[in-house]
């Protein structure tokens, strides 16, 4: 990845239903947590980030290891994101 990955904060899946066109609402879910990489494949180190509540406005936060970090509610870009976490709203 050579550019910084901003993950959508809300992913609408649509235009990626293909298997039943006729749902006329497919599901829609938020992010939730961020698991971030920095290193080689032999060695590095994670970092997370997580809400840790379902309120659509809850501040994400930053767990380095014993150190957590509140970082808001705001966007963010991280161009070590390896895996995205999103939940199903109602």
């Amino acid at each position: 990845v050579s550019q910084p990955v901003v993950p959508a904060r809300r992913l609408d899946v649509r235009r990626l239903n293909t298997l039943d066109p006729s749902m006329a609402a497919p599901p829609t879910y938020a992010l939730y947590g961020v698991v971030s990489h920095d290193g080689f494949l032999g060695g590095g180190h994670y970092v997370a980030r997580a809400q840790v509540s379902n309120a659509a406005n809850a501040p994400f936060y930053e767990f380095n290891d014993s150190h957590v970090r509140n970082e808001g509610a705001g966007a963010f870009a991280d161009p070590f994101a390896y895996m995205l976490f999103y939940r199903q709203l109602p």
